[in-house]
């Protein structure tokens, strides 16, 4: 069965996201031309 969400549910959802996000890039340091040189 499909839960019934909440606005609060999105709120909380859309918290915790945006600190995953920070944490994520926070963690990231290589440098963006070391990355570009991999990936090219």
């Amino acid at each position: 069965p499909q839960e019934i969400h909440q606005a609060e549910d999105f709120i909380a959802e859309r918290d915790a996201s945006a600190r995953r996000q920070q944490e994520s890039e926070a963690a990231d340091t290589e440098p963006f031309a070391a990355w570009l040189a991999k990936h090219a």
